[in-house]
């Protein structure tokens, strides 16, 4: 994509509460009430599912509710993300993989 150029991606079925650029590889994350994480391309301009929650369905690998926020690493290698579902997971964004899972909150 060249600047100025206007590509529409659609993605998640509720809004957008939070999202993270990783400028290093052109990647964008977001985050929904929808219970997903999504991974944008911007050098490909694809779009492709992260993590697909499921609502009120206990899995380690995903959300159960809400994500509300998102936070990349400096190094672009792991993304947190926390919700109503009370969790704070972190994510390998290479593998796509939940790696820990903190309860607490």
């Amino acid at each position: 994509m060249t600047l100025g150029e206007q590509t529409f991606i659609k993605g998640h079925k509720k809004a957008i509460t939070d999202f993270e650029i990783n400028r290093d590889s052109d990647k964008i994350y977001s985050v929904s009430k929808d219970c997903c994480i999504l991974e944008f391309d911007l050098t490909q301009g694809t779009k492709s599912v992260f993590s697909l929650g499921e609502k009120f369905n206990d899995d380690l690998r995903a959300h159960t509710d809400e994500i509300l926020a998102c936070s990349l690493s400096r190094d672009g290698r792991i993304l947190a993300t926390g919700g109503k579902d009370k969790l704070l997971r972190l994510w390998d964004t290479r593998s796509k993989e939940c790696v820990r899972k903190f309860k607490g909150h």
